[in-house]
């Protein structure tokens, strides 16, 4: 779920992303998973909704990929 929202960020602002990424990377090991997310503004993903508000830019994307074009 992590990955994803990232890749929902990028999408939208990649640098900032990115730092937060990074962030994330240089913060490992010194908080609780939960603190590790709320550090970065991640969505907690073992509350209720945040999978679906996750999943639902995916679904537009690849609604939008013209796969018999592939």
């Amino acid at each position: 779920m992590l990955a994803f929202q990232y890749w929902v960020k990028s999408r939208t602002n990649y640098q900032d992303a990115f730092a937060s990424y990074l962030k994330l990377c240089k913060l490992g090991g010194s908080k609780s998973f939960v603190g590790l997310i709320d550090a970065v503004n991640l969505n907690n993903p073992f509350k209720d909704g945040t999978v679906k508000k996750v999943i639902e830019p995916i679904k537009a994307y690849l609604d939008s990929v013209k796969d018999q074009e592939l």
